[in-house]
This record gives C-alpha cells, structure tokens and sequence, in this order.
C-alpha cells in the first residue's frame, strides 16, 4: 500500500472544548509582571489610546495620600465591553483571550495588552527622565541620610563601646549600638579578640532575619556545661520580650543582644549570677539572654572620657 499524504495512515479526532478561564487570576498576572509601578499607568494610557476605543480626549489626574501615589486616566472613548458570547466578543472579551485573539482571525485591536503604543513615548527624553524620579528620589534621600550619620557620629554627645582588660590601653569597638547589625559587628570584634566570657563562640554562619534565625554557632557556655554545634542564636539590639519578635523559644533559646532596658519591658526577666546573662521562662523552655553590655571589661564612654585616657576618635 503507498501512502499519498499522512492523511492516508492518520484520522484526527477532535471534539470541541471551552478552556477555564479565571478572570481574577489573569489581572493578577498583568500586575505581577510590571517590573516599574510607572508600567501600569503605561498600560492605561495604552488602552485609553487604541484606535478601537474611539477616544478624542483622555484626561490624566495626579494625587497623593496616604495610600500612595494615585493616577487616573479618564478618556470618551467606547469603554471595554463584555459579552460573554465567542460569536460577538467585546473588547473586555477579546482583553482576556490570546493576545487580543488577533491570531485566530478576530478583529484584534491596534495596540495588544503589552502596551506597544508606548514604544515610541517610553523612548523620548521626557519619559525616561520621569522613569528615573523614583530613582533619582532614592539617591538623594540616601545622601541626607549618611550625611546625618556622619553628623551623628561626630557629635560630642556620641558614646563608645570600649574593651579595658588588665588595665592595658582600651581598645575602641564600635559607637553605641543603635540596631541589631552593629550588635552583630560587636559580637564579631570581642569573638575576634578572644573577649567573650565563653568557654567557646565560633561563628559559622549569619544566616540573617529574613530567613528565621541570626547566627549559627558552636557554643559552650563554660567548661562544665554542655557543647552545643551549630546551634541558633538570636541577635537583638535591646531584648524586651521575645514574643514581640514572633520566635518560638524552642527554636530560639539562645539571645546575644546589647542591653536589657527595665523601661518597656513587658516580659519578667530574671538575673543569674552572673552579670550579664538573665533567663525568660516560658510555659515550655526558658531563654538564656547574654547582655553585651554587662560583659567584662566592657565599658560605654564618651568622647570626652576617651580623650582623657590620650585617645581620640
């Protein structure tokens, strides 16, 4: 037998089908695929403008609240429709099929869902230099702020974090911590010069809050407790109670953290006999909370102070 076509040897069977479509989920989707807030406005000028819509005027307001920035753009033109019948699409219809459903014969509009109108404006001068306001916003205020730091830094008023052990010369660490990552730079600098009152501190990893726990360590508290490896550690500027941080004390039962403040304190704290480790008991585990602040040899002076002892910052 000779075969003339693949028509010969292969009969198609087909039956006809409605695809679900959820009309939500698509909106979500054009919205998750702006990579610049300014893409949405894009796309409502690019609707506003096709050539179906008819329009001869399109207004566009600007305001801002508390929400956010807001634009509208209004135009005359003949809206988007919805039908809801496949014979007599509207344009609403046509939004949420396959580009337009241009590609299957239909009657497409001029300017697809991608905002193709907008190619020729995107480029100029003019909309490139508005594109970069947010970014030009963003450097200018990082400028006020390190300027402020630097400020701050030099204010006589500025106090220090001092290592003074064996009466020897005292060695300058760091300002006064202000947040949870210059607790992290202490912790590293007394690790380094072998200054923490642990039998053993090793860092392994800094493992970040976005991901759930700050430092992973070996730790042995002294030589007669039990060595822990890679165990988690909890790094805080000021420790005040750990529910606020939505942490699970079994997960979390060590804290490193720079001062306990008795003012704003909602949690009881207890101290131990040594001076700067305190517990928190819970109705399962109990914390152990190690305050810099109260560690030997760790003093907190200011510049005045540091200039008496012939030492300038």
């Amino acid at each position: 037998m000779s075969l003339n076509s693949i028509g010969d040897a292969l009969k198609a069977k087909s039956r006809e089908i409605s695809p679900a479509i959820s009309e939500v989920g698509i909106f979500k989707h054009l919205i998750r695929e702006r990579v610049h807030p300014l893409d949405l406005v894009r796309e409502l000028l690019s609707n506003a403008g096709a050539q179906q819509v008819e329009a001869t005027r399109i207004e566009i307001s600007y305001t801002q609240d508390k929400d956010g920035h807001i634009f509208e753009i209004s135009d005359n033109g003949c809206g988007m429709n919805y039908t809801g019948d496949a014979g007599m699409p509207g344009r609403l219809d046509k939004f949420m099929g396959l580009g337009l459903s241009g590609i299957i014969g239909l009657q497409s509009d001029e300017f697809s869902w991608k905002g193709l109108i907008f190619e020729r404006i995107e480029s100029s001068d003019a909309y490139l230099a508005f594109r970069r306001l947010p970014e030009l916003e963003k450097v200018e205020k990082q400028g006020e702020v390190l300027a402020e730091e630097k400020r701050a830094i030099e204010r006589p008023e500025q106090t220090w974090v001092v290592l003074e052990k064996g009466g020897g010369q005292p060695t300058v660490l760091l300002r006064e911590p202000q947040n949870e990552s210059e607790v992290n730079a202490l912790i590293w600098k007394l690790e380094a010069l072998g200054a923490l009152p642990f039998e053993t501190f090793r860092t392994l990893a800094y493992v970040g809050a976005f991901k759930g726990p700050d430092l992973l360590v070996h730790f042995q508290e002294d030589k007669s407790s039990e060595p822990f490896r890679a165990t988690i550690v909890e790094v805080e500027n000021n420790f005040y109670n750990y529910k606020t941080h939505g942490h699970t004390p079994s997960q979390y039962p060590k804290v490193v953290c720079w001062d306990i403040p008795a003012s704003g304190r909602k949690a009881k704290i207890n101290k131990t006999q040594k001076p700067y480790k305190f517990t928190q008991s819970t109705d399962e585990y109990q914390v152990h909370v190690f305050a810099l602040k109260y560690m030997d040899g760790i003093k907190v002076m200011s510049r005045e102070d540091l200039q008496k002892k012939g030492i300038s910052i």
